[in-house]
């Protein structure tokens, strides 16, 4: 019965898509720093190092507004990989990272200049008030799982994490037609009991480095794919 009803649920949300689907495809780049990784490895290499100087990765999401106001919501799943290789020393073999991260987000989406504008026409571009209507904001909270790795010649181990993360973000709709928006969209964000467990016994340390906060840049365009003419 549950799975009967978790499929039945799906193809609800597929056929609705059909009929009227305001579907984003998301490109992401981030600027992470993980606070007691990124000082771990500052400590132990002698040099300022940041445990992962990029991430990069793609995300799908499906835009709901349930109201006679511009605020709707932007459920979606996106993954993120990032890796980099670290050589201490001559007597130190080199430390490879990397970092597979999936989060499922559920942002809240506002335009807050034209709150009271036409919830139905997210493009503008044969409309005034460009700015107006097309700025918006994001309140982006987020459950991500990350498979963590590291590696030297010797050893070889992996990990899972989850942790919880806030966001605000800030962007522009920019219509390409009736039918496809380009949103460049620049946003920070802040994560909470992020875990690498074995992350300071690896470098020779203490285990208060396995957890640590983290904040993040991120720049995502966002694709949106409209079924309807708006």
């Amino acid at each position: 019965m549950k799975n009967k009803a978790f499929y039945l649920f799906w193809a609800i949300v597929f056929l609705n898509a059909s009929v009227s689907a305001q579907i984003d495809i998301d490109l992401s780049v981030q600027r992470p720093s993980y606070h007691d990784w990124d000082r771990l490895l500052t400590e132990t290499s002698n040099s300022e190092q940041n445990i992962f100087d990029w991430k990069a990765g793609i995300g799908f999401a499906y835009r709901v507004f349930p109201y006679q106001v511009r605020i709707g919501y932007r459920p979606g799943l996106h993954f993120l990989f990032g890796q980099k290789g670290l050589e201490f020393s001559e007597a130190i073999p080199q430390k490879n990272y990397s970092i597979l991260q999936s989060y499922l987000s559920i942002p809240v989406h506002i335009y807050p200049f034209d709150l009271w504008g036409d919830c139905n026409c997210p493009t503008f571009g044969k409309q005034h008030d460009f700015f107006k209507k097309a700025f918006y904001l994001e309140f982006i909270p987020a459950l991500s799982v990350k498979q963590l790795k590291l590696a030297d010649q010797l050893v070889t181990e992996q990990v899972w994490n989850a942790a919880f993360h806030i966001g605000l973000g800030t962007g522009i709709n920019i219509a390409v037609s009736d039918h496809l928006t380009i949103s460049p969209m620049l946003s920070y964000h802040l994560g909470f009991a992020e875990k690498w467990n074995g992350l300071g016994l690896f470098h020779g340390e203490i285990d208060h480095y396995d957890q640590t906060t983290s904040s993040i840049w991120q720049f995502t365009i966002k694709t949106s794919i409209y079924s309807k003419k708006r």
